[in-house]
């Protein structure tokens, strides 16, 4: 699913760049466009980042 129309950045794309660390909307745009022009989906971004972000502390949490 396209996350970012202005860029055509997809979950995938978003989702290997939270992966590598990006934890914020302006660390997403730096590193891949999304978020950097409308900004129509800057809102979306940013719950995907925290949930995103939410679900690896749990993996972690399960791997101890």
């Amino acid at each position: 699913m396209v996350l970012c129309v202005c860029e055509a950045i997809g979950e995938r794309e978003v989702d290997s760049h939270i992966d590598r660390g990006v934890s914020s909307v302006r660390e997403l745009k730096a590193a891949c466009g999304a978020g950097g022009d409308c900004g129509a989906c800057v809102r979306e971004l940013h719950e995907r980042i925290r949930s995103r972000r939410n679900l690896s502390a749990v993996e972690l949490q399960a791997v101890r």
